[in-house]
């Protein structure tokens, strides 16, 4: 009956080596000066800056590339909340790790990362400082084994090593070792750039998994919906082992892309078919097809063909372009412009041409 605890005592000690390690790793990166951009409650505009943890004072230091700024501190006790959000930004993301001080304080914080792995080691190693802080566990002035030691329950999160393969039943005869798969190693995407697709693709982004990954994801022609989109994007994330944190921000950005695509296509689609509206080319074209025949009859057809085909674009602009992202609608009322400009300009052809009658025929009559 004294098997069990033995073994749970084994397995214990076995991986304190492997979470000591870890932690030190991790409070050894926080140390080290990282480059931010730094935003806050009180600074509203982005500073360059150096940001580090301190571990004699407890304390993050932010240092600013220019001189007359003075440093920034932020207690580790006074920390109330800490948030990572990822901003999409032209082809790339803003990795932000957001802090939100107590009342003590009552400062808003904002650290804008070059990379997602950097940011993500900061968020780790943060709330585990925090977690420390709280429990009584982070140590003050002592030395750095005393700090990191106060981390142990922290960086373990829920107990033993994610790194065992096995766990032990307690049963009536001993611990029964029950085997269980280990756990498979997600990844973050470190760094996005939208490429020029291939032939019968709408889209071509491509990611930086952790740090060398580099994989493709397309966006094939007809698949513009959000449904299609978002099953494409899940795919994706499941497929590369993806966190699946990240797979909203993903879906976010290449919906964005597809949307972008879609209305210049539409867009320069619309301006075409409005340009062939106009009075002289559909004209042109009907004598073209007829090789002759009465000209005012043939511009009294062109121009009702005309007003019949501008009206039934001014129905199909906001179909064609009010599903393609927050541009659209400045985009829709240009091209509604665009439409009642070209009435105008054959309102005033025609006119044009029947003034020009007018004088041939007075011309004819009059035997010149």
């Amino acid at each position: 009956r004294s098997s069990p605890p033995l073994c749970l005592a084994h397995r214990h000690f076995r991986t304190a080596p492997a979470m000591a390690d870890h932690r030190v790793l991790l409070l050894e990166q926080l140390k080290r000066k990282t480059q931010v951009g730094y935003r806050s409650s009180e600074q509203i505009s982005r500073e360059d800056a150096f940001v580090c943890y301190v571990e004699d004072q407890r304390r993050i230091q932010v240092e600013f590339r220019l001189a007359q700024l003075e440093p920034v501190f932020i207690d580790i006790r006074n920390i109330d909340n800490i948030r990572q959000k990822d901003y999409p930004e032209d082809n790339s993301f803003r990795w932000v790790l957001a802090i939100n001080l107590n009342p003590a304080d009552s400062r808003n914080i904002m650290l804008q990362f070059t990379a997602r792995e950097v940011r993500d080691t900061w968020v780790a190693g943060l709330r585990a400082l925090v977690d420390a802080s709280r429990s009584g566990g982070l140590g003050g002035s002592g030395s750095s084994s005393s700090g990191v030691g106060g981390l142990a329950p922290q960086m373990s999160r829920g107990g033993g090593s994610s790194s065992s393969s096995s766990k032990h039943f307690m049963g009536g005869g001993g611990a029964i070792p029950i085997s269980t798969p280990p756990a498979t190693t997600q990844r973050s995407i470190t760094d996005v750039v939208l490429r020029e697709p291939r032939p019968g693709y709408l889209v071509r982004v491509e990611l930086t998994l952790g740090l060398r990954d580099l994989q493709a994801l397309e966006v094939p022609e007809g698949c513009e919906t959000a449904e299609r989109l978002s099953r494409l994007v899940q795919g994706f994330v499941d497929k590369n082992a993806i966190m699946p944190s990240e797979s909203t921000s993903l879906f976010r950005f290449v919906k964005n892309a597809v949307q972008r695509i879609v209305l210049e296509r539409e867009t320069e689609t619309l301006v075409e078919e409005i340009g062939c509206q106009h009075l002289d080319v559909l004209m042109r074209d009907r004598l073209a097809a007829s090789g002759k025949g009465d000209i005012q009859e043939i511009r009294k057809e062109a121009m009702r063909e005309a007003e019949w085909n501008l009206r039934a674009l001014a129905e199909e602009v906001p179909r064609r372009i009010g599903q393609c992202g927050t541009g659209a609608a400045i985009v829709s009322m240009i091209l509604q412009r665009n439409i009642e400009k070209m009435k105008l300009i054959n309102d005033m052809t025609a006119k044009a041409y029947e003034a020009e009658s007018e004088v041939v025929n007075k011309v004819t009559e009059s035997g010149w």
